[in-house]
């Protein structure tokens, strides 16, 4: 039996928008409430409710009330699960904001299944869903019925989904739209969020019966408006067939740095009269736009993680405002060009580099221990040392902070810039004139000093390579 410390409400006072002030509580379940929905229940607008890791198998509605509820350990802790929970003969929803909740609403950190529609948004609602994983939910409505948005339904509201994953959600219907999300009025914003191997079925192979059509497996849209930021639709279907997105006569959709993808080579975009614009994407058998790319992502084996070699890495555009965080909370343009898709790619969080032999006269070469995770970022890197002092920061690349210091007369004033290259084995390698100090540095160590002249080359060679490790 789980016993758990019944703490007193927190109240806070926070200062709004105008200047007046407003009390604030933070509630904890199951701390001081039982489960979610009874914290909902007791709060008033502007609370935050923190639930705790765990198994919640309930229903929530927000009642109209502009409350933060999140789950203190993510997604992959914390699950609200409506499997089995009635009333019968009622659309079964898991979360419900159809109340016109505010901006401000929050709905963050959880697992998201056992419905026959995760989240439900309605009603002018103004959410932001972040961080969340929405899967599992699945509808059978028969042969005389219809199933619209199995992950999330959208019907005249304006939420933004931001972090989040929807995936492997169901429809089986007569009319089947929006296996993984349906948007029925209003405008609906995704940034960084992963779209993957939802369905739309209306057919008897699939479905147990003939169904008139099905539409949308990944994200169905009509009426209203889509905007995609860095997300990654792939793998959806309707029928069977590749269908990631589809956009109904009145509707518009727009995509900007996204990836757009189904094994069998179509990108199951379907304008059924309506606006489909991309830009700077990756899009499975092409679509028009500025900078849109037509080639194989390379995703790892759960479907939208990049593979080191993807050529989306850094296929975005240089200079534009990032995005804070992709879909796992790692930093947008990480290497200065934004990847495309919800996930940024970025090396193991712990590397090791070698000092490894020179290369040539006057020159060395730094490889990265046991791969290449700088592979994608091949190319040269120039750094110029006219002007610079002992030490001084030149540059980076992939990670790897150079300093070179001015201690003989070819690095002081009017001195050549070095080049640096990134080969496809994942080494840096640059020349440096005789007696030039090397700094090679992690994000927070200083770590390895080598000066590298004819008379210290051969010690270097002979020597056992020296460890760097990037934190």
């Amino acid at each position: 039996m789980n016993h758990h410390l019944r703490l007193p409400a927190m109240f806070f006072v926070v200062m709004t928008t105008n200047g007046s002030l407003m009390a604030q509580t933070l509630r904890l379940v199951p701390d001081q409430y039982p489960g979610i929905q009874a914290a909902i229940d007791a709060a008033t607008s502007g609370d935050e409710i923190v639930v705790r890791p765990g198994l919640y198998q309930e229903r929530l509605d927000f009642l109209g009330k502009r409350l933060a509820v999140r789950g203190d350990a993510g997604p992959a802790l914390t699950t609200i699960d409506r499997s089995g929970i009635g009333p019968p003969n009622q659309l079964r929803v898991v979360v419900t904001m159809t109340s016109g909740e505010p901006s401000g609403t929050i709905l963050e950190g959880f697992t998201i299944t056992g419905g026959e529609v995760g989240v439900a948004v309605g009603n002018g609602a103004s959410p932001l869903v972040r961080g969340c994983v929405i899967r599992g939910n699945a509808r059978f409505a028969g042969p005389n019925g219809g199933a619209t948005g199995g992950g999330i339904h959208v019907m005249n509201a304006t939420p933004t989904i931001e972090r989040c994953r929807i995936e492997d959600n169901l429809l089986c219907a007569e009319i089947s739209t929006g296996g993984g999300v349906a948007i029925e009025g209003g405008v609906v914003t995704l940034r960084s969020t992963a779209i993957l191997r939802n369905q739309a079925n209306a057919t008897a192979g699939l479905c147990g019966f003939g169904g008139a059509a099905a539409s949308g497996g990944g994200i169905a849209v009509g009426p209203g408006t889509l905007v995609l930021d860095g997300c990654t639709l792939a793998d959806n279907s309707r029928d069977g067939m590749a269908s990631n997105l589809s956009v109904d006569v009145g509707a518009a959709a727009s995509g900007d740095h996204c990836i757009v993808w189904h094994p069998g080579g179509s990108a199951g975009i379907e304008a059924v009269g309506g606006s489909v614009v991309f830009s700077r994407s990756d899009i499975a058998g092409g679509w028009p736009g500025s900078g849109n790319l037509v080639v194989d992502p390379r995703f790892a084996a759960d479907g939208w993680h990049l593979l080191a070699d993807s050529p989306c890495i850094q296929a975005g555009t240089p200079g534009v405002a990032p995005l804070d965080l992709d879909l796992d909370g790692d930093p947008r343009e990480l290497y200065l060009v934004r990847d495309l898709g919800a996930d940024e790619w970025r090396p193991p969080r712990s590397l090791s580099l070698l000092l490894g032999q020179p290369s040539g006269a006057g020159s060395f070469a730094v490889s990265v221990e046991g791969g290449a995770p700088f592979a994608p970022y091949v190319g040269v890197f120039s750094i110029d040392p006219r002007n610079q002092g002992p030490s001084s920061g030149l540059g980076s690349i992939g990670g790897v902070h150079i300093a070179i210091a001015d201690l003989v007369s070819e690095l002081q004033s009017g001195a050549a810039p070095f080049r640096g290259l990134f080969d496809a084995q994942g080494r840096l390698a640059f020349g440096v004139p005789a007696g030039a100090l090397v700094v090679l540095s992690g994000t927070t160590v200083l770590a390895v000093v080598h000066t590298l002249d004819p008379a210290t080359s051969a010690l270097l060679a002979a020597t056992e390579p020296t460890p760097l490790v990037l934190n």
